[in-house]
């Protein structure tokens, strides 16, 4: 049995400690999958599938948008792409960030920062003003894009990650869907409703933030304080 509780990652009292990154690695190893874990697959399969609400649910009222700001759907599509431009530069940077102040802070602060983005754009009283809020949305929630996968992977078991990732993975899809609902059922307020709605979404970093650990490995590599 390992000396370290690999969702806690410190050495059990009485025992020797061997160097925390192999102890952990064999934690990982021959570990049950138990019912933390199967919290953990749910909160981070609902952050999953509010990323893919959150890339898709402008392009359901995006007629609603071209009239209220009176644009055509040329701009109407810029301001959509603002979020997936502001993932590019987010995703470089998130990364060295989560490697510096962990797996759980990164998480935490990606969805702090674009719910209020996002709430921000609600207010957008232009196409120029809504592009930059939403590209300021997309540099910050890349922190979750970019680190949901490793944390998920980071947290489970060695025998279930690759049956688990598929789980996760099918979160892009039940997003599509929940941004279709939202859009069905809060669409016809108009479009800054229904991103108020997706706003609201970031809310969940609470609850990832209460209920997931931070990555054992994260705190392996970082050592003794």
């Amino acid at each position: 049995m390992s000396n370290i509780d690999p969702l806690v990652s410190g050495p059990v009292p009485g025992t020797a400690s061997p160097p925390l990154s192999m102890a952990v690695g064999h934690a990982f190893r021959d570990m049950p999958f138990g019912f933390i874990h199967v919290k953990i697959c749910a909160v981070l399969f609902v952050a999953f599938a509010i990323e893919a609400w959150e890339m898709l649910m402008l392009t359901y009222v995006a007629s609603d948008l071209a009239t209220s700001l009176q644009v055509g759907m040329t701009q109407v599509g810029i301001a959509i792409s603002a979020l997936f431009l502001g993932m590019i530069p987010g995703s470089l940077v998130w990364g060295p960030i989560s490697d510096r102040i962990g797996r759980k802070a990164t998480c935490a602060w990606s969805f702090f920062g674009y719910g209020v983005f996002t709430l921000l754009s609600c207010f957008a009283p232009n196409f120029e003003v809504l592009s930059v809020a939403r590209f300021l949305s997309g540099l910050l929630f890349s922190g979750v894009f970019t680190v949901t996968f490793p944390y998920f992977e980071e947290l489970l078991p060695v025998k279930v990650r690759g049956k688990a990732t598929v789980y996760l993975a099918a979160g892009w899809p039940i997003g599509i869907l929940a941004a279709l609902g939202t859009a069905a059922l809060i669409g016809g307020h108009g479009w800054r409703w229904v991103i108020a709605v997706s706003a609201l979404a970031s809310l969940w970093g609470i609850v990832l933030y209460k209920v997931v650990p931070e990555s054992p490995y994260w705190l392996a590599r970082r050592g003794p304080e």
